[in-house]
């Protein structure tokens, strides 16, 4: 699957992504916004990339700086018969507007399906991102993590 935006185009990884791999999942401040722990090496950043290919996650590539700068996923959520979505992007792009544009074109994509996300209270950019895109507070859940729901 293929989506492209104004800015950027979602697409499958690529082995010649490894090095904007490593570039934002070496990032602390990414990796704990987003659930993982922070890879240290290059060959970390290969396992994370091949986790991600298998997970069917899209890179989202930025046609102006021609580089990924982060992803974004849904996979069908082991509680329900609806999708999760999980999403990182390198700080170094953060505030820009990129994940948004990205999350709006993806749940456009998507169309009906109900797609679920968990964010830590905490991650409050995460928080306004769920919000602007049309994603509504559902309760909590995940060792305290608030539960959104797309409405579209």
């Amino acid at each position: 699957m293929e989506i492209k935006t104004k800015r950027l185009l979602l697409r499958p990884y690529v082995i010649d992504d490894l090095t904007d791999v490593y570039e934002y999942a070496s990032q602390k401040k990414v990796a704990q916004a987003a659930g993982f722990t922070a890879v240290s090496d290059i060959r970390g950043a290969l396992l994370f990339l091949e986790v991600l290919q298998n997970q069917g996650a899209l890179a989202i590539y930025s046609r102006l700086h021609q580089k990924v700068i982060g992803n974004i996923s849904f996979y069908p959520s082991f509680a329900s018969s609806k999708f999760e979505l999980g999403y990182a992007l390198n700080s170094d792009y953060w505030q820009r507007g990129y994940m948004t544009e990205a999350l709006q074109a993806l749940c456009k994509t998507l169309g009906d399906k109900e797609v679920l996300a968990y964010v830590y209270p905490n991650n409050e950019a995460s928080l306004r991102l769920l919000q602007k895109c049309n994603f509504e507070t559902q309760g909590s859940w995940r060792k305290g993590a608030q539960l959104f729901k797309y409405i579209g």
